[in-house]
């Protein structure tokens, strides 16, 4: 399960106590080492040591099967949410460690054959550039960020007015039916 980098040593002790993980890779175990003391790299885990689970504890475990669901549900919204079959690039700013993500994107792209644009987060004003570069035809968004880039300078990137011949044919809002009420609307002053 991806773990967010930035836990302070605490919550971090709290999920792998919780987890009932059976090893833990850390980015000390990988080629690149992040600097030391940073708060990827706790000296309390234990870096690719397996270990049994307590038999007393049991977590609540998302399985194969929900990750496998919650894409297909993804998948069957149809509409503006349709997805095609090894077309789509879908760029989001969320991190593997955020639900939407890795149970939705990530899985909907596997089971379409798509490309999923993972960026380290969200940046204001690269989005738009970030957005046409990558070919996405889906973008994923939290709510806040259109109000960001809406309040953003007249001077920043304005995608409308990009004529590249890699930007995409299709961007479209892909939230499903059942949140589109709350969501956010893209649109532009005076819409």
């Amino acid at each position: 399960m991806p773990l967010n980098p930035d836990y302070r040593s605490a919550e971090l002790d709290y999920v792998l106590a919780h987890s009932e993980a059976g090893a833990v890779i850390d980015a000390s175990t990988l080629d690149d080492p992040p600097p030391a003391g940073s708060a990827a790299t706790p000296t309390n885990a234990p870096c690719s040591t397996p270990r049994a689970p307590p038999a007393s504890r049991r977590a609540a475990c998302s399985s194969n099967f929900y990750f496998l669901n919650v894409g297909r549900r993804y998948l069957a919204e149809g509409g503006l949410c349709a997805l095609r079959d090894g077309e789509e690039r879908l760029i989001t700013p969320l991190p593997l460690f955020h639900m939407n993500a890795l149970a939705v994107s990530t899985t909907a792209m596997i089971l379409t054959a798509g490309c999923v644009v993972q960026l380290d987060r969200f940046h204001p004003k690269t989005w738009w550039r970030d957005v046409v570069d990558s070919r996405a035809t889906i973008v994923h968004y939290l709510g806040v960020m259109p109000a960001i880039l809406l309040n953003l300078p007249s001077t920043s990137f304005d995608p409308t007015r990009c004529a590249s011949a890699t930007a995409p044919t299709r961007i479209r809002r892909t939230t499903p039916r059942s949140r589109r009420a709350s969501a956010s609307r893209w649109s532009r002053p005076g819409r």
